[in-house]
């Protein structure tokens, strides 16, 4: 039972949590660009959200590809699953220092 949990739970945190990031992030981009461009500044910023997005799943693919994880064969998945979820923690660790510098610079 805990394992059909987990992974819905997983999604969604890591969901939540990049979506506060980048509302910070785009709130001081906004501020700091000239008047009238906040629009081309987001759809700017969507765009390589969105490329990064592709360019994390074609990583993932090829490196499942390389460990030679199929749906036949698990010997190499234990590694995947712990360099996937090691690769998001390091996204996680970026936001975590911006918000902190955030809270620090309007000190």
């Amino acid at each position: 039972m805990y394992r059909c949990i987990f992974l819905p739970l997983d999604v969604v945190d890591f969901a939540v949590v990049f979506a506060l990031g980048d509302i910070f992030h785009i709130t001081d981009e906004a501020q700091l660009c000239p008047p009238g461009v906040e629009a081309t500044l987001l759809a700017t910023l969507m765009s390589i959200s969105n490329g990064g997005a592709v360019l994390g799943g074609l990583i993932g693919a090829a490196l499942t590809q390389l460990l030679g994880v199929t749906s036949e064969n698990f010997q190499n998945l234990a590694l995947l699953l712990v360099l996937c979820n090691v690769s998001k923690m390091m996204d996680l660790e970026a936001i975590v220092k911006r918000i902190l510098l955030l809270k620090i610079s309007s000190i």
